[in-house]
């Protein structure tokens, strides 16, 4: 549909919802990630709100995610994970394992359980993601020496990264590229907006 070039089934209104719990989910994750950096800078995130609550709620997320899009969110949860470690693929994480041990692993374990098409896809377009995400970053994590592309390899290289996968995300399936792409600023807008409400009980406890 859409003159795109893969051909797994198009989008709809689950695929919707599971989407953007997916994008909910990984924006949590990273939020959680950071938390020491915003504690230290007095930014209140959702996951410096939510505390202890962080890993249920990921897991709730997650879980209607799988229940709604059951490809799609593990494809793009898998992709996530795998390149949230790009640049530490040789870092020995909890597990015992090396990152890019973790990684080939999960690969492995996406392109047996889902058509290759759609593991493809969702790296291309989550690749794309963290490529901008980490340009809008750039001046943060400089200074504060956070995990980010742009620090690592450059602004112009990564910038050019990020137009390339983004263009190349919407030949591939446009309406899953519009959709995952659209999901992104959404989950980040309704993350802010319940930091915002949490950040105002904690400075209002009963």
């Amino acid at each position: 549909m859409f003159g795109s070039i893969f051909d797994f089934q198009d989008a709809s209104w689950a695929g919707t919802i599971g989407i953007f719990s997916v994008a909910f989910v990984v924006r949590l994750m990273d939020d959680y990630f950071d938390r020491h950096y915003d504690i230290d800078s007095g930014k209140v995130s959702l996951a410096v709100s939510l505390q202890d609550g962080v890993l249920p709620y990921s897991l709730l997320t997650m879980g209607l995610a799988v229940y709604l899009a059951p490809a799609a969110a593990l494809t793009f949860f898998g992709a996530a994970y795998c390149l949230g470690m790009a640049g530490e693929l040789g870092h020995r994480y909890p597990s015992g394992l090396a990152g890019y041990l973790e990684a080939t692993i999960v690969v492995m374990g996406l392109l047996l359980a889902f058509d290759w098409q759609r593991v493809v896809f969702a790296f291309v377009v989550i690749a794309a993601v963290q490529a901008w995400d980490d340009l809008l970053d750039y001046r943060e994590d400089q200074k504060r020496g956070g995990r980010n592309w742009a620090v690592h390899w450059g602004k112009t290289p990564i910038l050019v990264f990020a137009l390339g996968a983004s263009v190349v995300a919407l030949l591939l399936k446009l309406d899953w590229a519009v959709l995952a792409f659209a999901s992104v600023p959404g989950a980040n807008l309704v993350s802010g907006w319940l930091a915002g409400v949490g950040g105002k009980e904690l400075d209002n406890p009963l």
